[in-house]
């Protein structure tokens, strides 16, 4: 029962800690997204990140709703 209750909670962490990660990473992409307007040398740098931040953001919501789903389950099965 405890191990379950371990589990639930430590799912529903990582949701968060990604969550807060990929909201990091999109600000660090919207600075250099607006940075594109000023510093034309490295424009395909921040194009880069911009394109990392909509991965990371999709890996990010596929790991959770994976989480979301473990979690149902082990909530189940108290």
């Amino acid at each position: 029962m405890k191990n379950i209750e371990f589990q639930i909670q430590s799912l529903r962490q990582d949701k968060i800690i990604y969550a807060v990660e990929a909201a990091a990473f999109n600000l660090a992409a919207i600075v250099a997204v607006n940075l594109m307007l000023y510093l034309h040398t490295i424009r395909l740098y921040i194009i880069l990140t911009a394109f990392a931040a909509l991965g990371y953001t999709v890996f990010m919501a596929i790991g959770n709703l994976q989480r979301l789903r473990k979690i149902k389950q082990l909530e189940l099965k108290l």
